[in-house]
């Protein structure tokens, strides 16, 4: 059980380091180029990875329940997911046109 539970930690850290800088390289291709979709990919892989490693910080951290600590960490990838997907559709009036697009 042991060997089970260092390998999980090792995976959480990954999954956290990973989305950082995931994250990080989002923010800073916004910073480059002004697209306001990156800021909000950049915020949405910081969710996606942090309901990834929710469910046991809040079960080890506080005592919850095995499912609350679950449903945190689905709730928050959850939003990860929806904010990422906003991202990539919805266009930005601040943006420029896409190639091959009409301006107006």
């Amino acid at each position: 059980m042991a060997d089970l539970s260092t390998l999980l930690l090792a995976f959480d850290a990954l999954v956290v380091a990973l989305g950082v800088a995931v994250a990080w390289l989002a923010f800073g291709a916004f910073r480059r180029t002004g697209l306001q979709g990156l800021r909000l990919v950049a915020f949405a892989v910081a969710l996606v990875a942090l309901g990834a490693v929710l469910p046991g910080v809040t079960y080890l951290a506080t005592g919850a329940s095995p499912v609350a600590s679950m449903l945190a960490g689905s709730v928050v990838t959850t939003v990860g997911f929806v904010a990422l997907s906003y991202s990539l559709y919805a266009e930005y009036s601040d943006d420029p046109p896409a190639p091959g697009r009409n301006a107006g």
